[in-house]
């Protein structure tokens, strides 16, 4: 039989795109022997490079569910959480621990409630290890006409993450409520390069909440951090560590909030921006809820246009540093010794003057 080349062309591409074309596979944890990633046992069938990922609660023991990656995966979209009918599993969660090296070219939602779960919706991702990269990212995500609240859960602790598109913490598509924490922990890494006047969203319409806790996000000039977008409520926690942010954040129509304690934000733009850090100081966007013993390693930093607002036992300082076209804003939060301690200073004090003067 002849075969045209037109014929021959249509069944090469037809045979190219079965081989290439995504694939969805759901964890069920039902492998006895291990929660690995990589065991072809915890799956309906094991993913390959460039598939798409679900791990969502099943029937069975509440241990299976939870997935631990120790090699090198490139998968498509992956969705953590949720619970279909009749599950007995607990929240599923997938750890990236050592060895690990994750990469994904679509979205990653961490804790995902769809209109058929039968109850709340929950989803885990910790960070443990590894250097890893991804695109879009979101936590907590109500989606569609879903009737049931989500929460999503991510943790980065000595190890890093970097995303080339937008990041949500906490989205509601309808009625139901949506919960999304990011806490960067010690030694833990989050970049952002994402283009676009918003690149991460703090309380996308939902509750959502960053922790810098010792860790570092660093946010590439002209990503902008937006906090309570659509009536969201947003709030960030600067524990200790440094948030490096690329333009001052913006606040939408719900509320939204940077707590400063004992870490340092950072805006590395080059820009001079420390009316606009003034101006959210003012409205109260940006507040004191802890502070540095001693501060002056950031004082004797940023000695240009400084300004302070004491907030109860703390003053939140700021102040810029370098010059046009290269500066550097920075903020921080100083502790007011309690009068107590400052009675403590002054009797030492007077006692080692009373010394002195006896040995004279």
């Amino acid at each position: 039989m002849r075969v045209t080349k037109t014929t021959a062309m249509l069944a090469t591409l037809f045979i190219i795109g079965s081989s290439t074309a995504q694939v969805q596979r759901y964890w069920n944890g039902t492998d006895s022997a291990d929660n690995d990633f990589s065991t072809a046992g915890n799956w309906n069938a094991l993913p390959v490079t460039g598939d798409d990922i679900a791990l969502r609660g099943q029937t069975g023991a509440a241990a299976n569910a939870g997935a631990i990656m120790t090699d090198t995966w490139s998968l498509r979209h992956i969705r953590i959480g949720g619970n279909g009918a009749a599950s007995t599993q607990g929240t599923p969660s997938l750890t990236l621990s050592s060895g690990s090296d994750l990469t994904w070219s679509g979205y990653n939602q961490v804790g995902y409630s769809l209109s058929s779960d039968s109850s709340a919706a929950n989803g885990i991702l910790n960070i443990t290890s590894g250097s890893h990269d991804g695109t879009f990212l979101n936590v907590g995500n109500a989606g569609g006409d879903s009737t049931y609240a989500t929460t999503g859960s991510v943790t980065i602790a000595n190890a890093s993450l970097h995303l080339t598109d937008v990041a949500r913490l906490a989205t509601s598509g309808g009625a139901a409520t949506s919960h999304g924490t990011l806490t960067i922990s010690s030694g833990g890494t989050l970049t952002m390069e994402a283009p676009g006047s918003h690149s991460f969203y703090v309380g996308d319409t939902g509750e959502g909440r960053l922790i810098i806790d010792g860790g570092l996000l660093s946010m590439e000039d002209g990503t902008v951090m937006r906090l309570g977008h659509a009536g969201g409520n947003g709030v960030v926690e600067l524990r200790s560590g440094i948030l490096d942010l690329g333009n001052q954040p913006q606040i939408g129509t719900g509320t939204g909030v940077i707590e400063i304690g004992e870490g340092l934000l950072k805006n590395t733009d080059g820009i001079w921006r420390s009316g606009a850090y003034e101006t959210l100081v003012n409205n109260g966007n940006i507040v004191a809820t802890g502070g540095l013993v001693d501060d002056s390693a950031y004082a004797n930093l940023y000695t240009q246009a400084t300004g302070s607002k004491t907030n109860g036992l703390f003053v939140l300082k700021w102040g810029t540093t370098g010059s046009a076209g290269n500066y550097e804003l920075g903020m921080w939060s100083e502790a007011i010794p309690e009068p107590a301690t400052l009675g403590l200073l002054s009797l030492f004090g007077g006692g080692i003057l009373f010394v002195r003067r006896l040995m004279i």
